[in-house]
């Protein structure tokens, strides 16, 4: 069974077209394109970004992008690592048993460890931050852009190095302008010197182009 890779090449050689021609219409890098041919996704940090560029790559070609996605699905997923890996080299964690335990000693150490874990959660880990809109590898005819979504309470918000409010209970929303081709929007929030940056990645395409 061919792979994403192995078909967009294909239709691409079919229809005589090379990938600086894909690239200059797609907006997307041909050294990204050529990795998505090689099947060699490790060179992304986002599983999201890399179904965006198929899906634009498969458009371009005239092929049914929902069946390309499958295949992709089929094929290749995250790793426990968060790798993008073929589903074949997974592998599943094998529980040991393990006798003559004190389970009610256990429990109690356990239930101790969240409550303290709980309580000194912001203290310890970085603050969360979802993000509602957009989602990843979105295509816009948009010049502008509205970021939405929500962190915790009293944590400072930074879309793109700007500065953002959000509100009593967390909510921001911010509106920045996008340039025609790929643009990475990247979004931090800090509360008590710890912090979490999320990137996403928006392909602006001007109306008429």
């Amino acid at each position: 069974m061919k792979t994403v890779g192995q078909i967009l090449k294909k239709k691409r050689l079919e229809l005589g077209l090379n990938l600086e021609e894909i690239s200059s219409q797609t907006k997307i890098k041909r050294f990204f394109l050529k990795a998505i041919e090689d099947d060699n996704y490790r060179v992304f940090d986002s599983i999201a970004t890399v179904q965006g560029f198929i899906q634009n790559y498969g458009q371009l070609l005239g092929l049914n992008v929902q069946q390309l996605l499958a295949v992709f699905k089929r094929d290749f997923g995250l790793s426990p690592s968060g790798e993008i890996k073929l589903r074949k080299e997974f592998k599943l964690l094998q529980l040991e048993e393990k006798k003559h335990l004190n389970l009610p000693l256990l429990v109690v150490v356990v239930v101790g460890c969240l409550f303290i874990l709980w309580y000194f959660r912001w203290s310890i880990f970085p603050p969360p931050l979802v993000i509602y809109q957009p989602k990843s590898a979105v295509v816009t005819n948009s010049d502008y852009l509205v970021v939405k979504g929500h962190t915790l309470v009293g944590a400072k918000v930074w879309v793109n190095n700007l500065l953002v409010l959000a509100d009593e209970k967390g909510n921001f929303s911010q509106s920045i302008l996008l340039l025609p081709g790929v643009n990475q929007v990247e979004v931090k929030v800090s509360y008590k010197n710890k912090s979490r940056v999320k990137k996403l990645d928006v392909i602006y395409h001007p109306p008429g182009e």
